[in-house]
């Protein structure tokens, strides 16, 4: 469909270089593969002849984020904030990438001119809610709640809920949290909501049989629920009750053919340790859900576990063509061709896939944006992401080899032998991995006197 979509929009701009709606079309498909730059271009010309269009200047920001160049982006979300006139989408977008960032004000200040235009959003009320008990403004945050309930209405009312739990635990404590679901369960107030976060809270505090008990009531009360008897299968995996488990899922696979039912197949299966007949099941859900992402996800999983890293590529190279804006889709991609592959073209395309991470402070991302920026040359700026990657991921011994080489790189050789023995530390020891053979080497010669760096 797309190549015929595309050739369409062609055939317009050839004939209106500057048709709005052909250019926006054409800078998403640019953006979806990876053009950036291409993008921008395109977006120019769209902004030249409606400099406010919120949609153009909302892709512009996308592509700026694509380029590695965050602060851009968020100037440029900004702007199509203001064209649009506090919109909901445009604002959520941009209040929820401020949230993210911690710059709660600013946020704040997005959605209530959003709210002005737009009384009674009950996401935007929601992200204003999480914004007041991040401050822990109590006060303001009691009114968000007061006013999703106003508005009466069922997802209204279940959003309230939440944001009560979340006041509660965070104001009065974790008692007190749990103490307000039970009295909300006992009224017949509370939602299906209300019921799984309680579930969830037994669990944490070791109540297997109180949880199994509610997930039991839930599942009576919604006999014909998927969903309810998915919290009954995952209460028992986190049981441990493996085959009452399987027994609910089969069940429930019988009534439904939803995808994720067959995940939850698979992971009942893999935590008996029965692989085999986990991989099965994974490639059975496959053939009648073959794009489902999160299945897609955990074949990829299995694949990199058991070291068959080119497949594990072509799956990633399959789920980001489905969804190039996942950022965890991308840094994945980007990771493996980095770490696996020696080819100046692959190390290309990883560079591309991932500058969107550049100033991450996650740590799976900064390792897989230091490493490239090692395979790169750029050792300095790559000892700058790989060192908190590897506080942040002590137990991957690939992250502690990575930040080993980019100290060696710059000539710490020292503070590289505890990065390659931090690895070794971590690693099986029998793991058939060449970076980890080349840690052992390292440290080795080290321990002996020698020089294998």
């Amino acid at each position: 469909q797309r190549p015929a979509a595309q050739a369409l929009v062609e055939e317009v701009m050839s004939e209106d270089p500057g048709h709005l709606e052909a250019l926006k079309m054409w800078a998403r498909w640019q953006i979806d593969g990876d053009q950036p730059e291409d993008a921008l271009r395109s977006l120019r010309v769209a902004l030249d002849r409606e400099p406010d269009d919120p949609e153009a200047l909302m892709l512009m920001s996308e592509a700026h984020q694509r380029t590695g160049n965050s602060e851009l982006a968020r100037d440029t979300m900004a702007l199509a904030v203001e064209a649009s006139e506090s919109a909901p989408r445009e604002a959520l977008v941009f209040a929820r990438s401020l949230f993210q960032q911690e710059r709660y004000r600013p946020a704040e200040d997005v959605l209530v001119r959003a709210l002005r235009r737009t009384p009674g959003h009950v996401d935007i009320l929601v992200l204003l809610g999480q914004i007041h008990i991040a401050n822990q403004d109590w006060g303001r945050a009691d009114q968000v709640e007061a006013t999703l309930r106003r508005l009466n209405t069922s997802l209204a009312n279940t959003r309230a809920e939440e944001l009560q739990f979340q006041i509660f635990g965070r104001r009065e404590g974790r008692d007190r949290a749990i103490a307000y679901l039970e009295d909300l369960i006992a009224s017949d107030e509370g939602s299906s909501a209300a019921t799984v976060a309680l579930i969830r809270a037994r669990l944490a505090d070791g109540r297997g049989d109180d949880a199994l008990l509610l997930a039991e009531e839930l599942v009576a009360g919604l006999p014909d629920n998927i969903q309810a008897k998915l919290v009954l299968g995952n209460t028992h995996i986190a049981l441990e009750n493996f085959e009452e488990a399987e027994t609910v899922i089969r069940t429930t696979m019988q009534e439904s053919d939803d995808p994720s039912i067959a995940l939850q197949l698979v992971r009942v299966l893999s935590a008996q340790a029965r692989a085999d007949e986990a991989r099965n099941a994974l490639e059975a859900a496959l053939t009648t859900a073959p794009d489902d992402k999160n299945l897609l996800w955990v074949k990829a999983s299995f694949l990199e576990n058991d070291n068959q890293i080119e497949d594990a590529i072509t799956i990633y190279e399959r789920m980001y063509t489905q969804d190039s804006s996942s950022l965890v889709i991308a840094n994945n991609l980007a990771s493996l061709l980095a770490t696996y592959r020696d080819d100046d073209e692959s190390l290309q395309r990883a560079h591309i896939v991932a500058r969107r991470l550049r100033g991450t402070d996650i740590p799976a991302f900064q390792d897989t944006y230091g490493w490239i920026l090692f395979r790169r040359g750029e050792y300095d700026e790559a000892v700058e992401y790989l060192k908190p990657a590897a506080e942040g991921l002590p137990n991957d011994p690939i992250v502690q080899f990575h930040l080993g080489k980019a100290l060696d790189a710059i000539g710490r050789q020292e503070a590289a032998v505890d990065a390659f023995r931090d690895a070794l530390a971590v690693a099986d020891e029998n793991d058939p991995r060449a970076q980890i053979a080349e840690a052992r080497r390292i440290v080795l010669a080290a321990n002996t006197g020698g020089d294998d760096q």
